[in-house]
């Protein structure tokens, strides 16, 4: 049991948290200071004390002097004294080490021994030796914590929120340890609060006000009473999900390895009607996530007529009362200043929207469209193993490619942290998503056909093409004459 609970040393990535480890166990041993890979010149080794002589006593008493006798017999006492307590701290110190010792033999990777065959056993020499091929440069450490605060501050996504808050904690204490710019001062609390909007707007919102007026000051309670929230509403809400599934796969037909993944954006129409199912299921049931507005409505600023004038129908008119309140409101300077960044998220937000929208025209303007395409209808070439050849598949619900078509694979954006497809009984990583141009046979001679959002996982054993999709789009293939119609 102790051993799954072991950090082992398998990378330099390890190195900190491995060397924290051993400098903890080093410590309670107290030999630190004589293996610490931080001392530029090597320790002595621990050499075992030497017992007294008794030969001073001998001498006295052949010279038959009995006051020499008696003062050399006090000195020996005393210096025996010495000897045993000097013998027992050698001891303790030797056991020390060789326990050590072990607990690096336990704790290093097999591959990484190999830099221990020409380095003195000396656990000195060990660590410094390890350290020089693992350890990582300050500059490499800072840009390492830069990148992993960075992407924690883009909020959990689809992470289980627990998880996220422990990795979070790690992240900010790495911050710290190396004194990095971003976690000074009110930064890193206004940071995670804006990471944990998604989940809970209410949270956030309530907390940036008790942070401008100062009543929290310490990251950690911030994120304790986060957890401490998450804790009552599912003990409230017991029925409500706190995570939720970006990507799904899984192998619907180990015969012919199909892959679940995430459905492909076919049409603007499509992409309409999944945007508004999703925006249905984000906001079902959740009145009571979303935060008090100015005038004590709950709803995102966003929607609000009164702060946001774009959302304002044209036959809308204010009420007098509630907009002297907002306007009361507005005058102080925190809570502007929050609803002018909620506003110009939003603003963000629907910009991005839109892009991605004109992405899709773009799309539908073009002469080719989303299909599947059979084994029978394309090729890559002559080879003719399933590796190179693409499968019309009724049980996926995606397009997907492997290595073989990354001369044609044109990527638009990366995978997600987790996202994989099934392969018989392997789970495989899928590196991101893109488009391919193909030919295909159809009822006229030879088409072109574009695939959208086509999985790309290099190591998957064949290319896939969605039966799902085809006929969504009311094209189907001929096997007969081994064409589309």
């Amino acid at each position: 049991m102790e051993n799954n609970k072991r950090v082992i040393l398998a990378k330099a990535g390890d190195w900190d948290m491995w060397i924290a480890t051993v400098r903890i166990r080093a410590s309670n041993l107290q030999v630190w200071n004589i293996v610490t890979p931080d001392a530029e010149e090597k320790p002595q080794r621990l050499v075992e004390p030497e017992r007294p002589s008794t030969t001073a006593i001998h001498t006295a008493r052949a010279g038959g002097n009995i006051e020499a006798v008696k003062s050399t017999m006090e000195i020996y006492n005393l210096d025996k004294e010495v000897y045993k307590i000097d013998l027992a701290n050698f001891e303790r110190q030797a056991k020390a080490l060789s326990d050590l010792t072990t607990f690096l033999q336990d704790t290093i990777s097999a591959h990484n021994i190999t830099y221990l065959k020409n380095v003195e056993p000396h656990l000195w020499d060990i660590l410094r030796a390890l350290k020089k091929r693992l350890a990582p440069s300050d500059t490499a450490q800072k840009y390492e914590v830069i990148y992993a605060y960075r992407k924690m501050c883009k909020g959990p996504g689809n992470q289980n929120i627990e998880t996220w808050l422990d990795e979070w904690d790690r992240v900010y204490t790495e911050a710290l340890n190396i004194d990095l710019p971003e976690v000074k001062g009110n930064r890193p609390m206004e940071d995670f609060l804006m990471a944990v909007e998604s989940k809970d707007p209410h949270f956030t919102s309530t907390y940036m006000m008790k942070l401008e007026d100062g009543e929290i000051n310490d990251i950690y309670t911030l994120a304790e009473r986060f957890r401490h929230r998450l804790r009552l509403k599912a003990i409230y809400q017991p029925n409500k999900s706190t995570t939720h599934t970006a990507f799904a796969a899984e192998a619907t037909n180990t015969a012919t390895n199909t892959a679940t993944a995430s459905k492909l954006d076919a049409s603007k129409s499509d992409t309409s009607k999944s945007e508004a199912s999703k925006s249905k299921a984000s906001y079902k049931g959740n009145k009571k996530d979303k935060p008090d507005c100015l005038y004590g409505w709950k709803h995102f600023y966003n929607e609000c007529y009164y702060l946001n004038e774009t959302t304002r129908p044209s036959s809308w008119s204010p009420n007098a009362e509630t907009q002297a309140r907002v306007d009361e409101a507005m005058k102080e300077p925190k809570v502007k200043k929050f609803v002018e960044i909620s506003l110009q998220r939003s603003r963000d937000f629907q910009a991005k929207k839109s892009n991605d929208n004109d992405n899709n025209k773009a799309r539908e303007a073009h002469p080719s469209f989303s299909a599947a395409v059979s084994r029978g209808s394309y090729s890559t070439g002559t080879k003719t193993s399933i590796y190179d050849s693409w499968i019309l598949d009724s049980g996926s619900d995606t397009h997907l490619c492997n290595k073989s078509m990354e001369n044609r694979y044109k990527q638009q954006r990366l995978a997600k942290p987790g996202d994989t497809v099934a392969s018989g009984t392997q789970v495989l990583p899928i590196h991101s998503y893109g488009t391919i141009i193909v030919s295909a046979k159809g009822p006229n001679g030879n088409i072109t056909i574009e695939l959208l959002d086509v999985v790309y996982v290099p190591e998957y054993l064949t290319n896939l093409v969605s039966m799902h999709w085809f006929a969504a789009k009311g094209v189907y293939h001929d096997a007969r004459n081994s064409r589309l119609e």
